[in-house]
């Protein structure tokens, strides 16, 4: 059953979007819990919703994707590619968090101090790898659903940002589980840096 790939052009499917990510990464990512505790519960979805949609019409340089089966019609993969200039914008880590998803304010405010320190050692990462004032296509997040992995969904995923990277001339950064290595490696990519949370 082929698979295709095709840009979000509304938020009407950042709810599916949403749902792809939190069966994907279920419990096994402490980033993923951190930024979006109880992803798979009714309140935590919400926000996690909240969030993705603020993402999606706040940055006009985001491309959200879907792999879509095209015999059954069923979005079984997303991806947020994202055109960024290194060392004159910010990622943004304000107002992407969603509200009322965390437990206790300690919770939230972990979770704000994660979420904006990752996004500076990428930014930095960045800004020295590709040099300021320089473009580059960043992949923000990808997932496919665990009951279609192995089909290519996700190599075509990567393969979309990439094609879009060498049609402009620009470099491509992202970040992975160990889990996603393997994937990104089979398309070039090489680890530069690691970082651990525990």
């Amino acid at each position: 059953m082929p698979i295709s790939i095709l840009p979000l052009t509304t938020p009407t499917s950042i709810p599916t979007i949403n749902s792809i990510i939190s069966t994907t990464f279920a419990h096994n990512a402490p980033i993923v819990d951190a930024l979006y505790p109880h992803h798979d519960l009714p309140h935590g979805r919400a926000s996690a919703i909240a969030s993705l949609t603020r993402e999606f019409e706040s940055k006009p340089h985001a491309r959200f994707l879907m792999a879509v089966d095209e015999e059954t019609g069923e979005v079984v993969g997303q991806a947020n590619w994202l055109i960024f200039t290194a060392g004159e914008e910010r990622m943004g880590e304000e107002g992407l968090l969603g509200e009322g998803a965390w437990d206790n304010g300690e919770e939230r405010e972990w979770a704000e101090l994660l979420y904006g320190g990752l996004v500076r050692q990428r930014e930095g990462f960045i800004g020295e790898v590709v040099g300021r004032g320089e473009r580059c296509l960043v992949l923000t997040f990808l997932s496919v659903l665990p009951a279609h992995q192995r089909r290519g969904a996700g190599s075509q995923l990567v393969k979309w940002g990439t094609d879009l990277a060498d049609s402009m001339g620009i470099d491509t950064v992202l970040e992975a589980t160990k889990a996603g290595i393997p994937v990104y490696e089979k398309h070039g990519f090489e680890t530069e840096f690691q970082m651990r949370f525990e």
